[in-house]
């Protein structure tokens, strides 16, 4: 009936119950079901819980007062996605949707990418000491280094703005993708027995195996000793960093303590208590490298977050209240602003304004 995994499947019929767009033959499925298997009584119980009565009984009308963007003619999907958006009216999740044609997005930072070479010297892409006679080469989108050419000694910064992710190549053919108000501080050359660099926000690397000159990243709680893998490393919170293993392996220290890290896990490194080892959820935590932001029962502070570093406004909370909603939905990185704003409006758990100053208020 479906490629859709069962687990997944019932969900999807569930909220198509709910929001009044089941067929009858899933229906009957679905009410079989719930009669005699008690775990998929018990789930729906629980799902229905979630919403108040009025918008059982009404179907989650509301739902159709938003202005919804289609999506690509695939049924099943199609109708669940109009289903979970029917039942965000009632919780608080938003469903952001990629038109044919997405608007610009905006972005308050005035300046580009920006390289501090170990002498103080500024460069930006375009001008000609960035130039692969240089030893590297600083291009509008990533910046590559020459290891066979000589380059400047000492340690180098680069700095990524907001609105903007950049990736860096490397000595060693190692790769670094920077988010948004990112810092990554590595040298021209690695010498000596570790290759070592430090980063500030959030990257993702995929660093080249190398098992007599072990790959070191330096983080505002921490350090992460790798071989030879791929991990994302998010430090917008210096309190609080998470070092997050696709592939590989890697070593997390803090002080005294050590954890190693298997693929799928997640280390979240304090400066105040033991590390701690979590699952993580990759299509969240990796989603900006793909080119949106995924939020999952997000809760407005980290959107907030986002919205700093990406569309560079300030952002404040009017209402204590309002930081404890939580959202699940998709931002694309192509979205503008004001149409992102629009979305989380029509939750109708939040508004917002701004002041004469630009900043962003949630109210």
């Amino acid at each position: 009936m479906t490629n859709i995994p069962e687990e997944g499947y019932i969900s999807q019929l569930m909220s198509e119950k709910l929001a009044g767009i089941i067929s009858p033959e899933d229906d009957a499925h679905l009410c079989n079901l719930i009669e005699t298997d008690p775990q998929t009584r018990a789930a729906w119980e629980e799902y229905r819980s979630r919403f108040p009565q009025e918008h059982l009984d009404n179907q989650f009308a509301a739902a159709d007062q938003i202005n919804w963007k289609p999506l690509p003619p695939r049924r099943k999907i199609f109708r669940w996605q109009y289903a979970a958006a029917a039942a965000a009216i009632a919780i608080g999740i938003f469903v952001l949707l990629p038109g044919k044609e997405p608007a610009p997005a905006t972005s308050a930072h005035t300046e580009g990418i920006r390289l501090t070479l170990a002498d103080g010297r500024q460069l930006s892409p375009g001008q000609p000491a960035a130039s692969p006679q240089k030893g590297f080469s600083l291009q509008k989108d990533s910046l590559l280094v020459d290891a066979g050419t000589p380059a400047p000694g000492g340690y180098n910064e680069l700095e990524v703005p907001t609105g903007m992710d950049y990736r860096v190549v490397l000595p060693d053919g190692s790769i670094v993708w920077l988010n948004a108000a990112s810092k990554l501080t590595f040298p021209f050359a690695f010498t000596g027995p570790e290759r070592k660099v430090t980063v500030s926000g959030e990257a993702f690397f995929e660093v080249t195996p190398d098992h007599t000159h072990p790959f070191i990243v330096e983080t505002p709680n921490g350090r992460v000793e790798v071989l030879g893998t791929s991990f994302n490393v998010n430090s917008y919170d210096s309190s609080q960093v998470k070092i997050s293993l696709l592939s590989g392996a890697v070593q997390v220290h803090q002080g005294e303590q050590a954890m190693l890290l298997k693929p799928g896990r997640q280390a979240v490194v304090t400066n105040t208590a033991a590390i701690r080892e979590t699952a993580f959820a990759e299509e969240q935590t990796l989603s900006w490298r793909k080119g949106w932001f995924w939020f999952e029962d997000t809760h407005l502070t980290e959107i907030a977050g986002v919205i700093t570093r990406w569309y560079g406004v300030t952002v404040k909370m009017d209402d204590e209240n309002v930081t404890r909603q939580v959202f699940t939905g998709r931002l694309d990185k192509t979205t503008a602003l004001d149409v992102f704003l629009k979305q989380l409006k029509s939750t109708k758990v939040i508004d917002y304004y701004f002041d004469n100053a630009g900043s962003l208020h949630f109210k």
